[in-house]
């Protein structure tokens, strides 16, 4: 079964907040080197449109924008959404409603929603009929959630719910029980594949220190050595960043502690 993490509400302030604090362009930077891009690239039909639910900052928008597909963002988080049509307007990114898209049935290739479905605490059921409806036949919704994976389930036996918050943030799902969700909500799972183990086991360890790439654009240096030293810095810490990233979707070590389960899926 899935267990609920409380922390902050996730309404449309906690997001336009959390985003406001992220770079643009450092996510969409590192973008291309997340595995799931990779997988967006495999399955997604590059001739039909394709629906990116909950978008956020909008980097998977970006990069599969620059690389042809005709693809739109949906978030629900205004101050966001204006953000990103200010830094890119070229995108195609909207104010939305994932229970109640404005789009006609069957007009998606494919719908790709990333961590989005776990914050609502009425559970994801009614966000998955939608995305059935918008969705072609035979067209693919690629879908990621918090996994409740072995390490997880062996840490927080016996508890119905985690964190220290007063508001209920998300829930973290079973393989098992999202599939189930998918298959009756018209779906059926083709792949499946855990990521990130490193935040999965920094959280069953309760490491709170992580790994921060800064910018340093603002700041002003009189030397030229200073300046050398912080682009060098700058280029270790990209350099790390990319090494992370790679190392962060090892199978066997993902089974055990993937922070996020992500899930293809075809329309029935």
């Amino acid at each position: 079964m899935a267990i609920k993490q409380f922390h902050k509400k996730a309404d449309m302030e906690y997001w336009d907040n959390l985003w406001e604090g992220s770079s643009f362009h450092k996510s969409i930077f590192y973008a291309r080197k997340y595995k799931q891009f990779r997988l967006i690239k495999k399955y997604t039909d590059f001739k039909m449109p394709v629906l990116e639910g909950g978008c956020g900052l909008s980097k998977w928008v970006y990069v599969m924008h620059e690389d042809g597909y005709d693809i739109t963002g949906v978030d629900y988080a205004e101050k966001t959404v204006e953000r990103v049509n200010d830094i890119s307007p070229a995108l195609s990114v909207i104010k939305g409603d994932v229970y109640n898209l404005n789009f006609p049935n069957d007009y998606f290739g494919t719908y790709l929603s990333w961590g989005v479905v776990e914050h609502f605490e009425e559970g994801p059921d009614d966000i998955l009929k939608e995305a059935y409806r918008v969705i072609a036949m035979n067209g693919r919704l690629m879908i990621s959630v918090p996994f409740f994976n072995p390490a997880r389930k062996q840490a927080y036996s016996g508890l119905s719910r985690i964190g220290k918050g007063n508001h209920f943030y998300q829930y973290m799902f079973e393989e098992e029980e999202f599939t189930q969700k998918l298959n009756n909500s018209g779906f059926t799972v083709e792949a499946v594949y855990k990521l990130n183990w490193i935040i999965g086991y920094k959280d069953v360890k309760n490491l709170t220190h992580k790994i921060k790439v800064r910018e340093h654009n603002d700041v002003n240096y009189d030397s030229k050595e200073q300046n050398f030293k912080i682009g060098l810095k700058n280029a270790l810490k990209k350099y790390l960043t990319f090494i992370i990233i790679k190392i962060s979707d090892i199978g066997f070590l993902s089974n055990k502690f993937g922070h996020m389960i992500l899930f293809v899926a075809k329309k029935r």
